[in-house]
């Protein structure tokens, strides 16, 4: 007969067991997705610490046919590279790359980047008529993280 206070209910070692592998694989698979997830939003700041310069890099085409030189040469922003730092970003500057202008964006030192720590984003405004083409480059951030 089966008696009723013997009855155990419950998991066993090996289903548990079975569980946290599972659980563990899953982590692994996770986190260096996440990881880089971290790292584009964080390189993302560079589009956003440059925003008013490429405006203002527009607004200067616009008005004197020709794409400026250097930062300075923009009245329209702050000219000193470092006023435009934020949490990852240590400097933006402008440049002039033949006809064309470039916003280079510069990291910070930080754990926080990865492999984009200290590295640098290059927004290059190239003029095709009257319409300002911006194209995206880095030549030491792998383009995974580059802004979109």
């Amino acid at each position: 007969m089966n008696n009723p206070k013997n009855d155990q209910s419950g998991f066993t070692l090996v289903e548990l067991l079975i569980v946290v592998g599972v659980v563990a694989i899953l982590a692994a698979v996770a986190m260096p997705s996440y990881r880089d997830y971290v790292i584009r939003s964080r390189v993302h700041e560079a589009q956003t610490a440059s925003e008013s310069i490429r405006t203002a890099v527009a607004i200067y085409t616009s008005r004197h046919g020709s794409t400026p030189s250097t930062l300075a040469s923009l009245n329209y922003v702050a000219i000193d590279p470092n006023s435009h730092a934020g949490n990852y970003v240590n400097s933006v500057d402008v440049s002039k790359e033949g006809a064309s202008s470039r916003v280079t964006v510069v990291f910070n030192n930080d754990a926080g980047l990865g492999n984009a720590s200290g590295g640098n984003i290059r927004f290059t405004a190239t003029v095709s008529g009257s319409m300002i083409q911006w194209t995206t480059d880095s030549t030491n951030i792998a383009e995974k993280y580059w802004p979109k």
